[in-house]
């Protein structure tokens, strides 16, 4: 007796727990190699983010000082992320695909990365100074591609890697440092990178105060709590 073809035959039903897993092992091994892993994770984006700050997790918020209780439960941290540790599973099962922040790899001490961040926080726009919310993939997945050399160099610092969920399922991008420059890959499931584009390297100049947009991004004015 022949049965109905409902176009099904011969598909194995899709495991979110295992292609989450897929998805972890994958962007941790783009960043393998490239130094300590590290995600800034975004409060203002969900509540378990300040508490994963207070629990185990090595983090430090990137604001400084005595902050009040609602500036603090929304405010980004940085987080040392360690494979088989608690949070960093809460992060992929949690956070990953839901805009709870970014990760990058770095071979600088956590000192050095952490002050190279805070000077990330602040930028000038039309002669006003924002607060510049980078640590949401929605708005540095849109940035980073706009920049000049010169503005990668100043942006990634002490950073070698970065990496940051895409738009669509099952893909991600990756911004990373090289002998030649900058390059920007989009990784998909099961599917060799695909360079989007690339930059030539540029001169690191230091530079005094915040960066300087040159578009408009996703940016909140400066709070009078300063970072």
């Amino acid at each position: 007796m022949a049965l109905p073809d409902n176009g099904r035959a011969g598909k194995v039903a899709s495991d979110p727990r295992r292609d989450r897993e897929r998805e972890r092992d994958r962007v941790l091994q783009e960043l393998h190699g490239r130094g300590q892993v590290y995600a800034i994770l975004d409060g203002a984006r969900d509540p378990r983010v300040a508490r994963l700050a207070v629990g185990s997790a090595r983090s430090w918020c990137l604001y400084r000082g005595n902050l009040p209780a609602e500036l603090a439960e929304v405010a980004p941290h940085l987080f040392h992320l360690r494979a088989g540790h608690d949070y960093a599973d809460i992060f992929f099962r949690l956070g990953w695909r839901n805009a709870w922040g970014i990760l990058l790899a770095t071979t600088a001490d956590q000192p050095l990365l952490y002050r190279h961040l805070r000077t990330l926080l602040r930028v000038r726009s039309e002669k006003k100074t924002l607060v510049f919310r980078y640590y949401d993939p929605r708005i540095l997945r849109q940035y980073l591609p706009t920049c000049t050399p010169m503005e990668l160099e100043r942006f990634f610092g002490p950073i070698s890697s970065l990496v940051v969920e895409a738009e669509e399922p099952n893909q991600f991008h990756l911004f990373q440092r090289g002998a030649a420059g900058f390059e920007h890959l989009r990784l998909e499931k099961d599917a060799a990178p695909l360079q989007v584009r690339a930059w030539p390297a540029a001169e690191a100049v230091p530079q005094r105060g915040p960066m300087v947009l040159r578009q408009e991004f996703q940016v909140t004015r400066a709070p009078d709590e300063k970072p």
